[in-house]
């Protein structure tokens, strides 16, 4: 039997939303619902409830996207605190519409966007957090860090999608004019079933600490419409089976 804040006992229906806690997220028909253990539950005789006693059947997430639609799944974790409604007021027929925060459970840190990724700065918004906080940015987290930003900060506007530890990052910079594409620990590879194109309206450079491996299966082409030059600063090699200059 529930009760309401007050220790009242609902009336064989419950006309109100009530916090739970996520017992169980293995959904045995992989529908995406979860069994919550409500906290107030208590004996028809007013004494304290056991957890199985306290803990419903399975309900219903509520999501921003679902079915037909298409698909946002974002599944609480068991002991997520969230807030449940009862379809006509039936304790049976309840759906999760969403969860708490609470003291234990603050927004994390990092969050925030970093001063500057691999040596690259960022631009750094002026109303992110405290007094100045005007609430510009939209962040999904996942549990292990993971996360997708938009900043909308009038100062600072960006983009950016990191992973848990920020060594793997693609940023929209609008401010610098900037897209950041940075993997600090491995290798970044760009593949294609057909052709890959660089166009710049300036400028490409192509900058590597140790050695430029440039390798065609069917011929390549140096063009330039202006001047070009090769610098070495010890032996250059030129090697074919046939070596034309003109």
């Amino acid at each position: 039997m529930l009760t309401d804040s007050s220790g009242r006992a609902f009336a064989g229906t419950v006309h109100s939303l009530v916090i739970g806690q996520v017992a169980d997220n293995r959904d045995p028909s992989d529908l995406g619902r979860v069994r919550v253990m409500f906290p107030s539950l208590a004996a028809s005789d007013g004494s304290g409830a056991a957890d199985d006693q306290r803990t419903a059947g399975w309900f219903r997430v509520v999501r921003p996207l679902a079915a037909q639609s298409g698909e946002f799944f974002n599944l609480p974790d068991i002991g997520d605190e969230v807030v449940v409604g009862f379809l006509d007021g039936d304790p049976e027929y309840g759906v999760v519409f969403g969860q708490l925060s609470s003291i234990g459970d603050r927004p994390h840190e990092d969050i925030y966007v970093p001063a500057s990724i691999d040596g690259q700065s960022l631009s750094q918004a002026s109303s992110d957090r405290g007094e100045s906080f005007k609430n510009h940015r939209r962040v999904w987290r996942s549990r292990e860090g993971h996360m997708i930003v938009l900043d909308d900060s009038p100062d600072a506007p960006m983009l950016q999608l990191f992973n848990r530890d920020k060594s793997i990052a693609i940023v929209f910079d609008e401010t610098a004019e900037k897209l950041l594409i940075v993997n600090t620990n491995t290798d970044i590879w760009l593949e294609s079933g057909r052709d890959i194109h660089l166009i710049a309206k300036e400028n490409i450079v192509l900058d590597a600490k140790q050695k430029v491996t440039i390798e065609a299966g069917d011929g390549f082409e140096i063009k330039s419409k202006a001047g070009g030059s090769i610098e070495v600063s010890t032996t250059l090699d030129i090697k074919g089976s046939m070596i034309n200059l003109n």
